[in-house]
């Protein structure tokens, strides 16, 4: 390969692709993260002429500042899943936090 654009100069180890592959078929539980997902409130809309997928989950308090967050390409939601409970509610966050030491 040549390297150019988004193409890596030398070919992905054999082994760690096994590797993943092994992580993917033994280890990772993707029914738990479907649940995860399914329990929150999402949608699909249209923006100049794209369907957009998105979750909104409203804070537990009224005047909590509506914020949008986003990931990039190769990403996905299941990256923001940990931070939603924070972001939403975060007195219950930052007591988890307490609670810790």
């Amino acid at each position: 390969m040549s390297g150019h654009g988004h193409l890596p100069k030398r070919p992905v180890p054999l082994a760690m692709i096994q590797k993943l592959a092994r992580h993917w078929m033994t280890d990772y539980d993707w029914r738990t993260c479907e649940a995860a997902l399914n329990a929150l409130p999402q949608f699909v809309t249209e923006i100049d002429g794209l369907d957009i997928h998105f979750v909104h989950v409203r804070s537990q308090h009224e005047d909590a500042l509506p914020l949008v967050v986003n990931h990039g390409w190769p990403g996905s939601i299941i990256e923001q899943l940990k931070i939603i409970d924070r972001l939403t509610d975060p007195t219950v966050a930052a007591a988890a936090v307490h609670h810790r030491r």
